[in-house]
């Protein structure tokens, strides 16, 4: 039978990207310090950042790049990935890496992101680096169904050690809420303080990695665009810029057990809480006007706007959408609103060329 070189070729290229050698990546690199701050306390949004200080140990040779390993269990749900010298605060370049040739479905690789230094780091030389993550769709709620007026506990998941591509002399990782603590992994190398979960630190190779988890309570509305797309016609002839926003929007909260009308009306005359969303805060431009909000149904006219407000230096409005009924946990609601600006506001002409200058997305 003749050897599969191929296969080989596959599994050692595997092996080396995780040897605890250097040259697998940029070679003379260590960690001599890191901490791991996750922040739950903007959800959905999860996000982490990682203070790190990093070192050149080699004689003799600069180093110019700094390699981020993002698991792969991770790495559908990353949404932003950033790195700053925490000195100056500037940002590095950060370049996704090809690694088509490592990948092995026996033994599932990670997404490997690459930043370049300013400066050349030197022999001898510290740099301290932050690098800040934001993942969705991270957390679940647990329990799963809860009654309407119960409390809303969420679990947070995930590994107490980073996954590296070079040494580590030491490392923590917080957890942050914003409710009260329910329950964390009771690990050797754990402590609660509040609404703060510490693992760590860990020293080196001396504690082997394993999975934690912090479950913990947060009643605020937990609200995903599933889907969602901005159109815009242009109109020259009236100097009108129309906008048509459609949405899919799901309450990512614990579906309820049974739900009672009833119960629900008495909540709202006596401003007790439930776990029901009523209104949806959209912001639209200060010039923005002719609002309109459709459902599936017809026109929701029980929606309105807000005068002009500004917030660090914009100016903005607030559409204050009511959905036809209260959105309950794993509840969707689909609809779609549209509104006119002023076409010279947003376009630009020079001669024949036209350049518009709109928002990208919009947000909830």
């Amino acid at each position: 039978m003749k050897p599969n070189w191929q296969a080989f070729a596959t599994l050692l290229l595997s092996a080396l990207a995780f040897s605890g050698t250097t040259d697998a990546v940029e070679g003379g690199l260590v960690h001599t310090n890191a901490i791991r701050t996750i922040d739950l306390r903007s959800l959905p949004a999860v996000t982490e950042q990682i203070g790190v200080v990093v070192q050149n140990v080699r004689d003799s040779k600069a180093i110019k790049t700094f390699t981020v390993y993002i698991p792969h269990t991770k790495a559908d749900r990353l949404a932003k990935v950033t790195v700053h010298e925490r000195k100056s605060g500037a940002e590095l370049q950060v370049s996704k890496m090809d690694n088509e040739h490592l990948k092995n479905p026996l033994s599932p690789q990670p997404i490997e992101y690459r930043a370049t230094f300013l400066q050349p780091l030197q022999p001898g030389e510290k740099i301290s680096l932050n690098i800040d993550c934001v993942y969705l769709n991270t957390i679940e709620p647990r329990p799963k169904v809860v009654e309407q007026t119960g409390d809303q506990t969420w679990l947070w998941k995930d590994d107490a050690r980073l996954l590296w591509a070079y040494p580590i002399h030491k490392e923590k990782t917080v957890v942050r809420t914003n409710g009260e603590i329910k329950s964390y992994s009771q690990i050797k190398e754990s402590s609660k303080d509040g609404k703060s979960v510490t693992f760590g630190p860990f020293i080196g190779g001396e504690s082997p990695n394993a999975p934690v988890e912090v479950r913990f309570r947060d009643n605020r509305e937990q609200l995903e665009a599933m889907t969602h797309r901005r159109e815009y016609f242009v109109s020259h002839w009236s100097n009108d810029l129309n906008i048509l926003e459609h949405y899919a929007l799901r309450n990512r909260a614990p579906a309820l057990d049974a739900f009672d009308k009833v119960k629900q009306t008495m909540s709202r005359f006596m401003k007790a809480r439930d776990n029901f969303v009523k209104t949806l805060l959209v912001k639209v431009p200060a010039d923005a006007r002719e609002m309109y909000v459709v459902d599936e149904i017809g026109n929701v006219s029980t929606s309105s706007v807000t005068s002009r407000q500004r917030l660090n230096g914009d100016a903005f409005k607030v559409m204050q959408l009511k959905p036809r009924y209260p959105l309950a946990g794993q509840w969707n609601y689909t609809w779609w609103h549209g509104y006119s600006v002023p076409l010279s506001n947003y376009l630009r002409v020079n001669r024949n060329h036209h350049a518009l200058r709109v928002p990208f997305i919009g947000s909830i």
